[in-house]
């Protein structure tokens, strides 16, 4: 293969386009984005399994879109899932339809 590196390039691009695909962007475009607090954090203790759910309560202090200040939004998400949400810290949230789409901490 030295003796045609065009080739060579061609084969590593062509290797390396699924690793494209694992890169995520941090913009998601919801129509609901605010910044708030968590002001409680609620899973209910009997029945837990894998795909129990925990109830997070936000006070947004910060509408960005299409919510506004002062609002009290509730959302779920998986309790022994990869997002871990803490009680008192601040967080950029963007919903779709009251549904999460895109959640970090500040």
């Amino acid at each position: 293969m030295a003796e045609r590196p065009f080739a060579w390039l061609m084969t590593c691009i062509m290797w390396a386009g699924p690793v494209w695909g694992f890169s995520t962007a941090p913009q998601v475009n919801c129509p609901t984005q605010f910044r708030a607090v968590a002001s409680e954090v609620s899973a209910p203790k009997v029945g837990e399994h894998a795909l129990s759910k925990a109830q997070i309560k936000f006070q947004v202090f910060d509408a960005i879109k299409g919510a506004s200040a002062d609002d009290t939004l509730s959302v779920e998400i998986l309790k022994f899932g990869p997002l871990k949400v803490e009680q008192g810290k601040e967080y950029l949230v963007q919903l779709d339809k009251g549904k999460l789409c895109w959640i970090e901490e500040i």
